[in-house]
C-alpha cells in the first residue's frame, strides 16, 4: 500500500540533468538550477500535438521554437498550459463524470478543494494524451480529435485574456498570492494582505507552483518558501531569498519588501562575517536586563 501521495520524477531528473551538465558549479549556476521552470510533460504534449494535427502556421511555429520553460512571458508555454488543462479536466469528466472537476480541484458548494490527485496526476494524463489509452480515449482518432478542440479553446482564452499570440502568457493565467493568515477579517486582512503576484512554472518544473488544475485561472497554493546558496569556499558569497519579508510588522519596511524579487528570481546576500554583517546593519537591537525592585 502507498497510499494516496506521489510524485513525477521529472523535477529531481531536471535537477540531476542540469547538475551533470557541468563539470565545476558556482553559486550563479546554482541559482539558476533553483530559477529553471522547464517542463518536461508540457514538451510531450506539444510533440504531440504537432505530430498528430494541422495548425496554423504561426502556433506551430511558436511551439517549434519553444524552450520548454513556463516563463512569465512565453507565449508557447501560455498555449500549452491552458491546452493541459482544458484536456485533462475534459477527460477527467469524461472518466469520472461530476466529479472529475472536484478532483482536478474545483470548489465544491464555494470551499476551494486542496486536492492531491490533480497536483500529481499530471505525467498520468500527459500518457493518456501519448498515447490515446483507454479508459481516457477511444482510440487515435478520438484523442486527436479531442486534444484538436482543447488546442482550439486555449487558443480562444488566451485571445480573450490577453489578447494576439505575442502577448500570451503564463502570467496572465496563474497567480501566486500573498495573503496575511487573517486575510478574510475584514479591514486588517486587506491591509495586512499583498495581493497576487503572476507566477511561471507548474508542479512539475524545479521552481514549483502547484495549485488546482481546474479552470482557467490557477491560483498557486505551494511554491518553494525559501532559496539559498551556500559557497563552502567564501561564506559572505552566499545567497538567500525568501517569499515576503523579514519584519513580520505591518508597515515596517522590511514586512513585504521581498515579494518583487522573489517572484523575480533575484536573491541577496547572506552573510556570515560579523564585519560584514556589521558593515550593513540598518540598526541594532540592544537587549538589556531589566531592574527589578524590591517590594516589602
Amino acid at each position: 500500500e502507498l497510499g494516496e501521495e506521489w510524485c513525477d520524477p521529472q523535477r529531481w531528473e531536471r535537477i540531476v540533468e542540469r547538475i551533470e551538465a557541468r563539470e565545476v558549479h558556482t553559486v550563479a549556476s546554482f541559482c539558476a538550477i533553483q530559477r529553471d521552470r522547464h517542463s518536461t510533460h508540457l514538451e510531450r504534449l506539444r510533440d504531440v500535438i504537432l505530430h498528430r494535427r494541422a495548425i496554423a502556421p504561426a502556433l506551430r511555429g511558436l511551439l517549434e521554437e519553444w524552450d520548454g520553460q513556463l516563463d512569465l512571458d512565453s507565449p508557447a508555454g501560455a498555449l500549452l498550459h491552458t491546452t493541459y488543462r482544458i484536456a485533462g479536466n475534459e477527460v477527467m469528466e469524461r472518466v469520472a463524470g461530476g466529479r472529475g472537476r472536484i478532483a482536478m480541484g474545483a470548489s465544491v458548494d464555494g470551499v476551494p478543494v486542496n486536492s492531491a490527485f490533480a497536483y500529481r496526476f499530471q505525467g498520468s494524463i500527459i500518457d493518456a494524451v501519448q498515447h490515446a489509452s483507454a479508459p481516457w480515449f477511444v482510440d487515435e482518432a478520438d484523442r486527436d480529435r479531442r486534444l484538436a478542440g482543447a488546442v482550439e479553446r486555449a487558443t480562444e482564452v488566451l485571445t480573450q485574456t490577453c489578447g494576439d499570440s505575442a502577448t500570451w502568457s503564463v502570467g496572465a493565467l496563474q497567480t501566486i498570492p500573498f495573503e496575511h493568515a487573517l486575510a478574510s477579517v475584514p479591514g486588517v486582512g486587506r491591509q495586512w494582505s499583498r495581493g497576487s503576484r503572476p507566477f511561471g512554472g507548474d508542479v512539475n518544473t524545479v521552481v514549483q507552483a502547484q495549485g488546482s488544475a481546474w479552470g482557467r485561472h490557477n491560483r498557486i497554493r505551494i511554491a518553494p518558501g525559501y532559496r539559498q546558496v551556500l559557497d563552502l569556499g567564501d561564506w559572505d558569497a552566499s545567497l538567500f531569498m525568501q517569499p515576503t519579508g523579514n519584519s513580520g510588522i505591518p508597515g515596517h519596511p522590511r514586512y513585504d519588501d521581498c515579494i518583487d524579487e522573489y517572484v523575480a528570481g533575484a536573491y541577496r546576500p547572506l552573510l556570515f562575517n560579523e564585519l560584514a554583517i556589521r558593515a550593513v546593519a540598518e540598526s541594532t537591537l540592544i537587549l538589556e536586563r531589566a531592574t527589578v525592585e524590591a517590594t516589602a
